[in-house]
């Protein structure tokens, strides 16, 4: 009667730590997916030429791409002044 529930004790632990394995490796493996998905394009340099202001704390910023030399527009929620030289990311080439 010992020799089984010894037996099943070991299943047990093995069971748990098999399963715990598993989670540990698909938690890595998660991790690594995300923050290789993450890696976009890096910040430009961009000027601000105009601003438009929304009641929900959103701006909406006219301004021109100084490395490509084109005026785009560019949403975000901190306030900066006509003039401003920032760093904004584009989803667009």
């Amino acid at each position: 009667m010992k020799q089984k529930e010894i037996m099943l004790v070991d299943w047990l632990k093995a069971i748990t730590s098999s399963i715990l394995v598993t989670i540990i490796f698909y938690a890595l493996l998660v991790m690594f997916i995300l923050s290789s998905c993450n890696n976009s394009k890096p910040a430009e340099k961009v000027v601000i030429i105009d601003i438009n202001y929304f009641a929900s704390y959103k701006y909406t910023y006219k301004v021109k791409r100084i490395e490509k030399g084109v005026i785009d527009y560019y949403y975000e929620s901190n306030l900066y002044d006509v003039g401003d030289t920032i760093f904004a990311k584009f989803s667009k080439p």
